[in-house]
């Protein structure tokens, strides 16, 4: 699901093309636009999700499973997740 094509607009997806990804461990979205519930998104190892749309990180998104995240260069504008006890890896280069 990655998109290489700078400056061709984003690529839009539906939440639910990923839920019956079971076995998905590692994305890496680049201005991919997500729509729909994060309810039973796949327990990511690793997200990197540049050009991020969303203005704040839903609750579904962040799991125990979850040890990587990376959103480099987006629209975020709050971040306050939940407390996740297996995150180790955080990186932010901008709000």
């Amino acid at each position: 699901m990655r998109d290489d094509t700078q400056g061709m607009g984003s690529k839009a997806f539906k939440t639910s093309s990923l839920i019956k990804m079971k076995n998905l461990k590692f994305l890496h979205l680049d201005n991919v636009k997500l729509t729909g519930t994060y309810k039973n998104f796949p327990d990511l190892r690793w997200l990197k999700w540049q050009r991020c749309f969303l203005k704040r990180v839903p609750a579904g998104l962040l799991t125990n499973c979850l040890v990587g995240l990376c959103t480099s260069v987006g629209d975020l504008e709050e971040f306050n997740p939940p407390m996740v006890q297996g995150i180790q890896f955080l990186i932010r280069s901008r709000f």
